[in-house]
């Protein structure tokens, strides 16, 4: 097995560091390592890949990865690594390395450190009751009665040179909270591009399709179900990939439910796990279905049908378009909240209620932060696009309709043609270019269309109830008339009585119904409120137009 192993490790001069990394395209390690991908416990792995072999090696110490970093690959055998690190907040050191080697901003560091886990939010006790004020001032008086009868020691005066001790100011309940991964919670549609001489870097949130136990609160929420993970995708201009993901179980460190956590794994890295996968060529590796296996065999090694300088472009690629994911929340006809809005069609056809506009407007907030989430990867993809324009006629970067030029300026370093950061090839500008057009032909447009349909669904909703409300309003109007004329039948005056007959109260209670029938037809005509074919437009409106066009000379008019 160590004889196969490429010479670059064994100059490493690491025995352990050079046994981590195992040959990926053999059908054990390469079962071992996808079971380790969805282990909770797996740190890191790094991978070394060309177009004769792939070698990987998991849970790399951060001293073992400087001398990686600072021993020089063969850009031939080895021309391509994907360093992946998952919870970078447990790993500060690892990152700072690859921050230092691959000059990082000091800020950008220090963002991808920061710990996503929630302070513990500070209990406020409830006031006291007034029984308990009452004994608590009853303890403070027999104190104050005691202490004035006891002999106290003289106190000596204070040194004025004696440092004062200066009291602990509590911190500021309102401070805003610029943590960068509690933003990105309260922000789903926040994003982060950064570019420097030597890498260029994409800082997202990804919606993963995770059934999340949900709880009464869950329902109200105005964020789409799933689980919100943020993640950093990095290119540097020596073919390395990195990827940076938040940490799924912040504050964590035993897992009770071992199996439920690795099912939960397996599902938020899917996506890592079909890139990992394409990256053997082991016989086990394709052990998926023919169907599913056609759409998710990547090429990305040489032997695959690309070339060696398209690796590392196209992995950078790959590794952002999670395009499964994707599929099942909102592109496939039978996604959640398409279901849930027909859903709430057949309930409002049934039977309509204030329970359901609730509904409908807790839908119609969930997707609207959907579709700022993918709006937001339209604009990374067209950044990188624009980003990647050479120079102009003239030999300077062609910043025309580049919506991040007026932040550009030109005293940035830039690589000899003309792009800041580390140049993608064509292959991979083509697949983004692709990509966006499918976020906005088929993810953009279908949640438009479900906010379109939400939109009929409450104007279908209040429609409902209003004519509720006015059919209830006129059974009123319609037998006031008769409960008033009642009234006057059921007074005890003197000079009425024996006058009237109970023919001459029925009479009158037909004239008065057949009057208010009457009032209550001319009025739901003319105000375009009549029971039954809904009346878009009134008659008053009807007559004003058909004025209004007479005067212009146009005579006909279809009523």
């Amino acid at each position: 097995m160590d004889d196969k192993k490429p010479k670059y490790y064994s100059e490493l001069r690491d025995p352990t560091l050079k046994s981590k990394f195992i040959d990926l395209d053999q059908d054990s390690n390469y079962a071992d390592c996808d079971k380790s991908l969805r282990d909770p416990d797996t740190r890191n792995f790094v991978v070394d890949f060309g177009s004769d072999g792939a070698w990987v090696a998991r849970d790399v110490l951060a001293a073992e990865l400087l001398r990686l970093l600072e021993h020089e690959r063969p850009t031939t055998s080895l021309a391509t690594r994907w360093i992946n690190i998952f919870a970078p907040n447990r790993q500060q050191e690892a990152v700072k390395i690859l921050a230092k080697h691959y000059a990082f901003s000091p800020r950008l560091c220090g963002i991808m450190c920061s710990d996503p886990s929630r302070p513990q939010p500070v209990v406020v006790s409830d006031p006291p009751s007034p029984t308990e004020r009452f004994k608590e001032y009853a303890r403070q008086k027999q104190q104050q009665f005691r202490a004035s009868y006891e002999p106290q020691s003289p106190v000596a005066a204070p040194n004025p040179e004696d440092p004062v001790e200066l009291r602990q100011v509590p911190p500021d309940r309102d401070r805003l909270d610029v943590n960068h991964y509690h933003i990105a919670d309260e922000v789903w549609h926040w994003s982060s591009i950064d570019y420097g001489e030597k890498y260029l870097c994409l800082g997202y949130n990804w919606l993963h399709n995770v059934e999340e136990a949900e709880s009464p609160e869950d329902e109200l929420k105005d964020v789409p179900s799933g689980r919100r993970l943020w993640t950093w995708l990095i290119i540097c201009g020596d073919g390395t990939v990195i990827t940076l993901h938040e940490d799924p179980f912040p504050g964590i460190e035993q897992w009770p439910q071992r199996v439920f956590t690795i099912a939960k794994l397996s599902k938020i890295r899917r996506n890592l796990l079909n890139v990992f996968r394409n990256l053997s060529k082991a016989e086990n590796s394709g052990s998926l279905s023919e169907a599913e296996s056609a759409i998710s065999t990547l090429h990305i090694r040489k032997a695959d049908g690309g070339s060696a300088g398209d690796a590392p472009s196209l992995l950078f690629y790959y590794l952002f378009d999670d395009w499964y994911t994707t599929y099942s929340l909102v592109v496939r006809g039978q996604h959640k909240y398409g279901e849930k809005l027909r859903n709430l069609r057949q309930q409002l056809r049934e039977r309509p209620g204030l329970e359901q506009l609730q509904e409908i407007h807790q839908i119609g907030r969930q997707l609207g932060v959907l579709k700022r989430v993918y709006a937001s990867y339209r604009l990374i993809i067209d950044s990188i696009v624009q980003r990647q324009k050479p120079r102009n006629q003239y030999g300077t970067p062609d910043h025309q309709n580049n919506p991040l030029s007026f932040i550009r300026g030109q005293s940035f370093p830039t690589s000899p043609d003309g792009v800041l950061g580390p140049t993608l090839n064509p292959s991979a500008i083509v697949r983004f270019q692709r990509l966006g057009d499918r976020i906005d032909l088929y993810v953009l447009n279908e949640i438009q269309q479900c906010l379109d349909e939400k939109e009929s669904l409450v104007f279908m909703a209040v429609e409902r109830l209003t004519r509720t409300t006015i059919l209830l309003a006129k059974l009123t109007i319609l037998f006031l008339p008769v409960s008033l004329m009642t009234g006057y039948f059921s007074v005890q005056i003197q000079d009425l009585q024996g006058v009237y007959t109970h023919k001459t109260y029925w009479g009158c209670f037909g004239v008065l119904m057949f009057v208010s029938i009457t009032v209550l037809f001319a009025f739901g005509w003319i105000s375009g409120i009549v029971e039954g074919k809904v009346t878009y437009q009134p008659l008053s409106k009807k007559l004003w137009t058909a004025i209004k066009l007479a005067g212009k000379g146009q005579r006909e008019l279809k009523w």
